[in-house]
């Protein structure tokens, strides 16, 4: 017995761009993205090599200097190359950080000690950090982040379901995504007044 994929409806749309609309709308209308995410308040500084970011981090260890100094410290070299940069960041959300960061740097602000710099941190965006985590407490995403996160889960969600194509199929016809009531209501307009 073969799979067969069911007959693509006449009204399901033809141009990619207006299907792709579609299906987004399809899976919107059916799944929710959380409105709230974790937002991290936190020190941070990135090293452009690994031994640099050793030494500061066995400097914070002993205590010869606090997060502030080691920012402002790692700021001013710049000479013969500037061996990093460091800032403050102010409630940045979960997945801001994830895409500014990496996903290395969102595990430690989740779970390290607040106020207790954390070890040497590689990035898989290059790069090794030390943080110093100040809060952590959930809060409404942004208007654009959350339309982000829409896209985000959607794009994960088509990667995901480009296996299934029946699914796919089954999304973007219109006797699935158009309410029964209006179909009834157009096959009366259609029925009294004929076709436009």
């Amino acid at each position: 017995m073969t799979d067969t994929l069911p007959t693509p409806s006449p009204f399901a749309p033809k141009d990619p761009a207006r299907r792709r609309y579609a299906l987004a709308a399809a899976w919107a209308a059916a799944k929710e993205t959380p409105k709230i995410a974790p937002h991290y308040s936190f020190d941070y500084v990135r090293f452009n090599v690994l031994d640099d970011a050793q030494k500061a981090a066995g400097r914070l260890a002993a205590k010869e200097l606090d997060f502030k100094a080691l920012i402002s410290q790692t700021n001013a070299i710049t000479q013969p190359a500037p061996i990093g940069n460091g800032a403050s960041v102010e409630w940045m959300s979960q997945p801001s950080a994830k895409n500014q960061f990496g996903a290395e740097i969102v595990e430690q602000l989740a779970t390290a000690p607040i106020g207790a710099p954390t070890p040497v941190i590689t990035s898989s965006f290059g790069g090794f950090y030390i943080l110093l985590p100040l809060g952590r407490e959930d809060r409404a995403l942004s208007e654009g982040e959350l339309q982000s996160e829409q896209q985000r889960a959607f794009s994960d969600w088509l990667n995901n379901a480009r296996g299934d194509a029946v699914l796919v199929q089954r999304l973007i016809d219109p006797i699935t995504l158009i309410p029964q009531a209006v179909r009834d209501a157009a096959r009366n307009f259609q029925a009294r007044y004929g076709n436009p």
